[in-house]
């Protein structure tokens, strides 16, 4: 995030209808975020490659080990009959046959009914690529699939990086993270089968593959423990995380070569796919370009902070946008009279402020409403998020304690634990819109390049701190929600 410019840039490619924020306002727009599974083409061939950011932003603090390996351990009679090129298939061999084996499997039953005709599995060939191999299809030399998985039609091809891609996959984001690797891959070959992908802008492709990948983890949950792979909300989230960082440069564009899209818009084609099956994935460049944004740099110093403001400016500022926003839209959210900003208050380890009954996503974060204030501890959550992901991951958490001050003044705060933390959540998805669409003279904040990446980590981050406050995926779409439609979809 950053000062707002004393001369206005231009705005947003792409702007939400105003005021975007409020009862039944829309914001029809994307949301810049990480991207999943950042995909290149190379000639004919589709990669997968991990990106610039080379951090695993959120993974480190989700989950216990157990839920990176959870699979049983038999491995399908269909894996073990597959054929693998390569002089290895390294040490996590098994996992990907497991991943091959039920992504191909599921297109076996939904292909006919998707599209009509008869599937046919990949013909060309699988190559399990590490550096001791001199030919693979497609390129010029293995090093040329160093951290990458990709698709190529004109041979009909799947390969990956035995080596370094697939070892730091399994470690990092569980089985089922490798699993989203090869069903984003593999729909790539759909794409191929289905003729989806001779004139498709590579924007559009990249958004199919990523609804396939969401149409096989649904299929996956509702094969339960049968299967090799275990769909739950611990081991989604950590998937999920995997996608922050697989992720284009902050700062890129669709004008930019190489462009993917956004990781926010790409999550929402997976959840596309999880909530709605293939045939939701069928997408044309008009169905998404009201979606898609371009958020550069505006200016070197943004740049060469890279978006991101010391700890106590982005608070400072943060707290003071929140204010100038819920006065601002108050009225069009419902509420009665003026809105009565919280106190914030920000405390250490020694001198927690008291309070009967404190409702936060944290014990590091909480609102009071008897007393109407916001507490904020200074040494824990906050300052660990800004220094671990970076400015706007401290704005989402603050957002969301300070939606909650509303919440109680429109008197919804009494809900459960998970509903009340997705209420949050959303609103703070909504005043991040605002922030995004720069629709208020007064405001005290301007989103850079990253920062709702930096946002859906944090969600990724803090789900389940506090019980039964809901998953990271309930909570990215959630915020999603918010920022996509308005505060009409947080509270209906």
């Amino acid at each position: 995030m950053s000062h707002p410019p004393t001369t206005p840039p231009p705005p947003p490619t792409t702007p939400p209808s105003p005021p975007g924020f409020g009862r039944g306002a829309k914001v029809v727009i994307g949301l810049l975020v990480v991207a999943i599974l950042a995909t290149l083409v190379v000639g004919a061939v589709v990669v997968a490659t991990r990106g610039t950011g080379g951090d695993d932003r959120a993974a480190p603090k989700l989950a216990a080990d157990e839920d990176r390996t959870v699979r049983p351990e038999s491995l399908p009679a269909e894996a073990e009959r597959l054929e693998v090129e390569g002089s290895s298939e390294g040490r996590y061999g098994r996992d990907m046959r497991a991943a091959i084996a039920d992504v191909d499997a599921f297109w076996r039953r939904a292909y006919p009914g998707t599209f009509g005709e008869r599937y046919r599995t990949v013909q060309g060939g699988l190559y399990a690529v590490t550096d001791r191999d001199r030919r693979v299809p497609c390129t010029e030399s293995a090093a040329d699939v160093e951290g990458n998985a990709f698709y190529c039609p004109s041979e009909d091809v799947v390969a990956w990086d035995a080596d370094d891609l697939i070892p730091h996959m399994v470690e990092t984001y569980g089985p089922l993270g490798l699993g989203l690797v090869i069903a984003h891959e593999w729909g790539h070959a759909v794409q191929s089968r289905a003729g989806e992908s001779e004139q498709a802008p590579v924007l559009v492709l990249e958004q199919q593959a990523d609804c396939y990948a969401g149409a096989w983890v649904a299929d996956v949950r509702r094969g339960g423990d049968r299967r090799y792979f275990v769909v739950n909300d611990r081991t989604l989230d950590l998937a999920l995380a995997g996608f922050l960082e697989l992720r284009d440069t902050p700062g890129t564009t669709r004008a930019d070569a190489g462009a993917h899209g956004t990781a926010f818009d790409r999550i929402r084609a997976f959840q596309e796919g999880v909530d709605g099956g293939p045939s939701t994935c069928g997408y044309t460049a008009d169905d998404l370009a009201p979606r898609l944004v371009d958020l550069p740099f505006t200016d070197q110093a943004d740049f060469d902070s890279g978006g991101n403001l010391d700890l106590q400016d982005a608070f400072d500022l943060t707290v003071a946008d929140l204010e100038d926003f819920w006065t601002e839209a108050w009225s069009s959210v419902g509420g009665d009279g003026r809105f009565d900003a919280p106190e914030v208050k920000v405390f250490s380890t020694k001198d927690r402020p008291r309070c009967d009954r404190p409702v936060g996503l944290s014990k590091e974060v909480f609102y009071c409403a008897d007393t109407n204030v916001l507490a904020v501890q200074e040494d824990g959550l906050v300052t660990e998020l800004h220094a671990r992901i970076g400015d706007y991951a401290l704005g989402e958490v603050v957002g969301s304690g300070y939606s909650l001050a509303a919440m109680h003044q429109l008197g919804i705060l009494d809900r459960d634990a998970a509903s009340r933390t997705r209420t949050a959540d959303c609103l703070a998805g909504v005043w991040s819109a605002s922030v995004f669409s720069r629709n208020r003279e007064s405001a005290q904040l301007q989103l850079s390049p990253g920062d709702l990446d930096e946002a859906v980590s944090a969600l990724l981050s803090t789900a389940e701190r506090r019980e039964g406050s809901g998953s990271g995926a309930e909570r990215v779409a959630a915020y999603r929600d918010g920022f996509m439609d308005g505060a009409d979809a947080c509270l209906r």
